[in-house]
C-alpha cells in the first residue's frame, strides 16, 4: 500500500511519463494490472472500510437510542413516583389545614381553660377531713388535675409519695 501512495502522489504531481506510469503500477501492486483495476482494488478496500465504519456507527446510534429509552422509562417512574408523593404531600396539607380549622372552630383548648372551669373539677365533692377518706379524695383529684392539665399527674403523685413518706422541704431531694 506504502508503494501504491507513492505512485499516487507523482500521479498527482504530474511527474510520471508514460512508461514510468506503466512500470509504477506493476512495481506498486507486485503484478502487471491496469490502472482499472488498481484503482477497482483500492475502491474495494475503501469500501469495506466505509461499511466497517457505516457499521460501527449504526451499533452506536442503537446502543443510543437504547439507553435513551431507558433513561426515558426510568424519567416516567421517577414521574409517577413524584406525583404520587406530591399527592400525598398535598393530602397531609390538606389534613393539616382541616386540623387547624377545627381547632380554632372549638375555640379556647381545654389545657388553657382555668381550672376551677373545667366540670370535672366542679363536681368532686370537699374534703372532709376524714382521714379514711383521704386517698380516695386524693386519687380522685390527681386523675381530675391530670385532666385538665397534662402532665400534671407525675408532679401530683411526686407530692403525694412526698407526704406518704413524711419527708419536709423539697420534693424530690
Amino acid at each position: 500500500m506504502e508503494a501504491l501512495d507513492k505512485f499516487h502522489k507523482a500521479l498527482i504531481l504530474g511527474s510520471l511519463t508514460e512508461a514510468e506510469f506503466r512500470t509504477g503500477i506493476t512495481e506498486s501492486t507486485g503484478t502487471s494490472k491496469t490502472i482499472f483495476e488498481v484503482i477497482g482494488v483500492a475502491l474495494k478496500e475503501q469500501e469495506e472500510l466505509t461499511m466497517n465504519h457505516g457499521n460501527k456507527i449504526q451499533e452506536t446510534m442503537i446502543a443510543v437510542n437504547n439507553q435513551t429509552t431507558t433513561t426515558n422509562n426510568q424519567v416516567g417512574a421517577l414521574t409517577v413516583g413524584m406525583t404520587g408523593m406530591q399527592q400525598q404531600v398535598q393530602a397531609m396539607a390538606n389534613e393539616l389545614n382541616t386540623m387547624k380549622q377545627q381547632q380554632q372552630n372549638q375555640g379556647t383548648p381545654k389545657r388553657n381553660q382555668p381550672i376551677l372551669d373545667s366540670k370535672a373539677i366542679q363536681g368532686i365533692k370537699g374534703y372532709s377531713g376524714d382521714r379514711s377518706e383521704f386517698r380516695d379524695w386524693t386519687e380522685k383529684f390527681i386523675n381530675i388535675m391530670s385532666q385538665v392539665r397534662r402532665g400534671s399527674r407525675h408532679i401530683m403523685e411526686s407530692m403525694n409519695k412526698h407526704i406518704d413518706q413524711g419527708k419536709t422541704g423539697t420534693i424530690g431531694q
